[in-house]
């Protein structure tokens, strides 16, 4: 169970999806948190294609560590740890499909980040981009 679930700003919009081409989604978020806690970092719609997720951890810690996925999914594109540039998940680039019941609400899932070290007791900057593309797009 998280300890605490905060939001980035990027995931309170409306996910978009256009029908040719890839869409992205960028996200920053300051976290000061702990092990356990879940930071909602974007809404990508249903039915979608995750293609590629790529991010990095700012933080004056050397060991700030965290797992990128996807909500209530077992999906987990990799992790990402503290450094100056940018770190792409460990799994690489990623074919997932949002698949949610038709009847659900909403129909959107949210890419998250998770802390899995103990060095997030001071504040740490998480950026997050995520590519994705309409069914039967890529």
């Amino acid at each position: 169970m998280a300890v605490s679930t905060v939001t980035a700003s990027a995931a309170l919009e409306l996910p978009r999806m256009v029908h040719a081409g890839v869409n992205s989604v960028t996200s920053k978020y300051v976290h000061s948190g702990t092990v356990g806690d879940i930071v909602l970092m974007a809404k990508v719609p249903n039915k979608a294609e995750i293609i590629a997720v790529m991010g990095k951890i700012t933080t004056a810690e050397t060991a700030a560590n965290a797992t990128v996925g996807v909500q209530g999914s077992a999906a987990e594109f990799g992790s990402l740890a503290s450094g100056t540039s940018p770190v792409f998940p460990t799994k690489g680039t990623v074919k997932y499909t949002v698949s949610l019941s038709d009847d659900a609400v909403p129909q959107h899932s949210y890419v998250v980040v998770s802390p899995t070290s103990a060095t997030w007791t001071i504040s740490a900057t998480i950026d997050l981009t995520v590519l994705y593309t309409a069914p039967g797009q890529n």
